[in-house]
């Protein structure tokens, strides 16, 4: 019988997380619905436009690329399949997919929250599509992690890639005026949420459909 999704000593802060996520997603849609930059934002944007040039800028968005994220997800729900590890699969593939489509079809939409550069205008960008594939994909590759044996500092090097890897794709796409701090914040918030959800979900009640 192969190991859970997450381990048992982990369920718990697991659930929390998903929860206090799910609480923070909530707030930050109530709090920039229909609306345009806060201060935090703009903070955020004036930091990073001083600190980064364009050069850099155009890197930075290259790591929210989605075909990292697909590309990524497809081998770890490959190579779960072939060792049939059907819920490690299960989880790459509906966890960033789930996570999208909340964040494209039913966040964006009743949010409604407007991209203002100058006379330029985008609206529905909370949360970040592009920032939620990105974190969506770091959860299923931290629980993929769990599944192995890992010494303390490769795992520490392995998650700190991966914190490293969310935090670029931001200011990407932050620098770039794709998307505003809240926007990835959001994203992000929401990635725990279901990949979090979705793992125990499968956990639970998944072992017949899945194996």
């Amino acid at each position: 019988m192969s190991a859970p999704l997450i381990a048992k000593r982990w369920r718990r802060p697991a659930l929390w997380a998903a929860v206090v996520t799910a609480a923070g997603v909530l707030a930050l849609a109530v709090a920039v619905a229909g609306g345009r930059s806060t201060s935090f934002d703009t903070w955020v944007f004036v930091h990073a436009y001083r600190h980064i040039g364009n050069g850099g800028a155009l890197t930075l968005l290259s790591f929210s690329t989605p075909a990292i994220a697909v590309s990524i997800c497809a081998f770890v729900a490959v190579g779960s399949a072939l060792v049939r590890r059907w819920d490690l699969a299960a989880l790459a593939v509906l966890g960033p997919t789930i996570t999208v489509l909340v964040t494209e079809d039913v966040l964006k939409p009743i949010v409604d929250r407007a991209l203002v550069v100058g006379t330029f205008q985008v609206r529905g960008v909370f949360p970040s599509g592009h920032e939620a594939a990105v974190a969506s994909t770091v959860c299923v590759l931290v629980i993929v992690a769990g599944q192995f044996q890992l010494r303390r500092r490769a795992r520490v090097a392995f998650f700190s890639l991966l914190a490293l890897w969310v935090v670029v794709a931001a200011l990407g796409l932050i620098r770039n005026l794709w998307h505003y701090a809240t926007d990835t914040i959001g994203s992000m918030l929401l990635s725990v949420t279901v990949v979090s959800l979705l793992a125990i979900e499968i956990d639970d009640h998944g072992a017949a459909v899945v194996q």
